[in-house]
Formats: C-alpha cells, sequence, structure tokens
C-alpha cells in the first residue's frame, strides 16, 4: 500500500543506467589520461635535468683537464721523445694534473674518444691512468647527435684556416682545443687552452718537465 501522493516508486530505467556507466567511464578515462600525461611531464622533466647535469659535470671535466694538460715529454717507439699530445677529431690523448675521479697523485694519461651508439648517437668517453701505471678507469662523458674536435694550428699554418682536425706534431703542443657538440637545434662550442707555458712541472719520476711556449718546438 503507498503512502503520500497514491503513486508508485519509480526506479531508474535500462536506458539511465546505460548513459549513466557511459558517462562514468568517460570520467575515468579522461581522469586516467590526465594523470598519465602528467606523469609522463614529470619523467621528461626529470630525464631533461638529469640531461643538462650530464652536459655540466661532463663539460666541467673536460675543462678541467684540457686547461691543466702537462707539457710532458714521453719515449714513443719510432718517434723518439714526444709531447704527449696528439689528437683528431674523434680522439685525443694528452697529460693533464686533473683527474676525472678526483685523484690526486699524478700526472694523469688521459683518452678521450667518440663511439657510436646503439641509438645512432655519439658517444665521449674517458679513459685515465696514473702516468707509468697500466691501471685504467673509464665512464661517459657526454652524449649527442655529433661530437667533433678541433686543434688551433701554429701561426706558420695557412691563416685562412686556423683550426684543424688533428694534432700529430710531438714538438709542439696547441695552443687551444676546440669541443664541438651539435644536438639537433642545440649546439655546444667550448674552447679551451691549454696549459703549454709557465713554471716547470715535476713529473712522476721527479725529473723536471721542460714546458714550451705555444706553437713552438722545444728542442
Amino acid at each position: 500500500m503507498n503512502v503520500g501522493t497514491g503513486q508508485p516508486e519509480r526506479g531508474f530505467t535500462l536506458l539511465e543506467l546505460v548513459i549513466s556507466m557511459a558517462i562514468l567511464s568517460l570520467i575515468v578515462v579522461f581522469a586516467t589520461g590526465a594523470l598519465s600525461l602528467g606523469a609522463r611531464s614529470v619523467e621528461q622533466g626529470d630525464a631533461k635535468m638529469e640531461g643538462l647535469e650530464r652536459l655540466r659535470m661532463g663539460l666541467s671535466i673536460v675543462r678541467a683537464q684540457i686547461e691543466s694538460q702537462v707539457p710532458l715529454r714521453i719515449e714513443e717507439e719510432g718517434v723518439g721523445m714526444r709531447y704527449a699530445f696528439k689528437g683528431d677529431a674523434k680522439t685525443l690523448e694528452f697529460a693533464t694534473g686533473y683527474s676525472a675521479w678526483g685523484t690526486d697523485q699524478g700526472p694523469f694519461m688521459v683518452s678521450y674518444r667518440v663511439e657510436e651508439t646503439a641509438a645512432g648517437r655519439q658517444a665521449l668517453r674517458i679513459s685515465e691512468s696514473i702516468y707509468r701505471t697500466e691501471a685504467k678507469r673509464e665512464m661517459l662523458l657526454l652524449e649527442a647527435a655529433e661530437i667533433t674536435l678541433e686543434y688551433e694550428q701554429p701561426a706558420t699554418a695557412d691563416p685562412a684556416t686556423p683550426w684543424g682536425d688533428s694534432w700529430t706534431s710531438p714538438d709542439t703542443i696547441p695552443t687551444r682545443v676546440r669541443l664541438h657538440l651539435a644536438d639537433g637545434r642545440r649546439s655546444h662550442l667550448l674552447t679551451l687552452f691549454t696549459r703549454s707555458q709557465g713554471v716547470p712541472a715535476q713529473g712522476a719520476s721527479g725529473t723536471t718537465v721542460r714546458q714550451q711556449t705555444p706553437g713552438r718546438a722545444v728542442p
């Protein structure tokens, strides 16, 4: 027996239930999409910050090592005594007083090399050892679409091309080294002075390592 209006109570029809479920599903889909988009944005932001931090650290290591370059003379088979400095567009070997791992006992023999990655990019890796020791440590320094090295040529070279993509002279050290990183629309150009003049430095054997004036041969 109905009380009040005397009209029977009316429930939801099947159509109303279907429409309500559809609206609820749309709300869930939109909410899930918004959460996923937010999560991806956070991940991309973290990845970008990590990449920028790696770039900053890598460039700071390269800067410190090249600017702390030691004009150390070593003996090379078939060449004789030569400066521990040679390189081309994709590799660079030299002696430095700065360790990428913070080691105090130097000088250090450093090798940079540019390698192709599985993703088709280029990576600059460093190999470092203490002078006259065999143990080496390696790590990834930088990554970009393209990485190249250049060397300031002596004053006697062609003035129209002051920079070259190789340095093999056994008796001289370039005044400056340039590192170029190209990555899409962004590029970084780092020009660094070598420490090839100043007071004499001490080699690992305790003998004085003669320093040179940039671009001049030392007998």
